[in-house]
């Protein structure tokens, strides 16, 4: 975490009576980590836009943790190159292509900008050191997706994966549960994905009563 944003944590815990202090002395192999990509496909293989993932704590209350268009927590945000998917089964589909010119101009804008693109290895290779802090627990909406695309990508550019099988769990299930809380502040933006999911999976710790997680059995 870079100084700029630990002093603006600082003062924001101070600011709210410390209630968001969890986050920056969080205990890594104790976070969470949530995870959303904008692709061209929804296929295994699908070339992928953009990548968000956000350090969290699923008992903790993130839903004031930004400030105008900067998440105040500790974050992953790349956008990928996709002529860096060079190997023949990564797919592109019509399908999804007119989802995409479907939605607004911002939304556009975001996932197919050109300005500041990487090749989907150093992409990987940085999330995988961003990631290789430790962690509990890996969530995404659906792993189904998130999870078996970025797996096939590491497959291809053969790279190993930072989660192990068992530490991969799926917030749309805790969604199900419970009556939740879910903001939309900006739709289709893998960062803010990744923060409206986790305000979504705290307000379902909270209305589950949940307050810790049983260990591995």
């Amino acid at each position: 975490m870079n100084l700029v944003l630990f002093v603006q944590l600082t003062i924001y815990c101070i600011a709210e009576g410390g209630e968001l202090c969890y986050n920056i002395h969080m205990d890594m192999k104790q976070s969470h980590i949530m995870l959303d990509i904008e692709t061209l496909a929804t296929s295994p293989n699908a070339v992928m836009l953009t990548i968000g993932a956000i350090r969290f704590s699923p008992f903790a209350d993130d839903r004031k943790s930004y400030e105008g268009k900067d998440i105040l927590m500790d974050t992953f945000y790349r956008r990928v190159d996709p002529a860096s998917f060079d190997w023949p089964e990564a797919d592109i589909d019509e399908g999804t292509l007119e989802w995409w010119s479907k939605q607004a101009d911002e939304v556009k804008e975001e996932a197919f900008t050109e300005v500041d693109r990487h090749d989907i290895r150093s992409v990987m290779q940085d999330f995988y050191k961003w990631s290789n802090q430790g962690f509990h627990t890996v969530w995404a909406n659906g792993p189904a997706f998130d999870i078996v695309i970025l797996e096939s990508i590491n497959k291809h550019i053969q790279r190993g994966n930072p989660w192990k099988y068992w530490q991969v769990k799926d917030a749309r299930t805790v969604y199900g549960l419970v009556e939740h809380e879910r903001p939309d502040q900006q739709l289709h933006h893998a960062l803010w994905d990744c923060w409206s999911q986790i305000v979504a999976v705290q307000s379902c710790f909270r209305n589950l009563n949940i307050t810790s997680m049983p260990g591995r059995k």
